[in-house]
């Protein structure tokens, strides 16, 4: 993550430097969003509450999954988002 943080804080300081050279720095709104989709194998094609099932074989269901639903990321799991997210 720090490499990734490193790098787009050189590109978004040439933008802004570009910006400035063509006088529309103080025109110009930025909108910075970093996020990560959360999505790995271990999650399974309908993800999975908590990775220790996937790792131990279990393969998640939505059977499996609904009733954690509303601990979704709480500290009682340990959540992988589905392959596809």
């Amino acid at each position: 993550f720090a490499g990734f943080a490193e790098h787009t804080d050189e590109q978004v300081g040439r933008l802004v430097d570009a910006l400035q050279e063509m006088g529309v720095l103080d025109n110009t709104l930025f909108i910075y969003i970093v996020g990560d989709n959360g999505a790995s194998a271990e999650g399974g094609p309908e993800g999975a509450y908590n990775e220790m099932m996937a790792l131990n074989g279990i393969i998640n269901t939505a059977e499996i999954n609904m009733p954690h639903l509303d601990n979704w990321g709480d500290p009682s799991t340990f959540p992988h988002y589905a392959i596809g997210w």
